[in-house]
């Protein structure tokens, strides 16, 4: 059962608590403010599960550098916390960092997710699914 409400003095006091609360409030209450997304680097087969306010922007940028094509494979409205829950899942299939081993697992969620039609490609369907 709650307590009683508690009276602040003043605007910047609420403020101040609520900051407070929100700190300890776990990512995923905390709003969606981008997107998860999912990029397959091809020919290796390495899936990169990522957070961005911009993936489209970001696979532009990953690209840079990086030998073999980065194909877009889905993303999804989302938050840091869900890319990092995403990643503890996952664990199993790491090779370090935010790059994964194309295992069962990791590629029929991906297939789910484009399933609901959440796709990433800049408007066109991925239509054969990670490799």
């Amino acid at each position: 059962m709650r307590g009683p409400k508690k009276r602040y003095q003043n605007g910047a006091e609420r403020q101040k608590a609520y900051r407070e609360r929100k700190k300890t409030l776990p990512f995923m209450a905390q709003s969606i403010n981008g997107f998860v997304y999912f990029l397959q680097l091809v020919p290796q087969g390495y899936i990169k599960i990522g957070f961005s306010g911009d993936p489209i922007s970001r696979r532009k940028q990953l690209q840079v550098g990086i030998e073999g094509d980065l194909v877009p494979l889905v993303a999804v409205p989302g938050s840091l916390y869900l890319e990092r829950q995403l990643h503890q899942v996952f664990s199993f299939a790491s090779i370090g960092g935010e790059w994964f081993m194309p295992l069962p697992d990791l590629i029929d969620h991906i297939e789910r997710l484009d399933r609901m039609q959440l796709l990433f490609d800049e408007g066109t369907p991925y239509a054969n699914g990670p490799q």
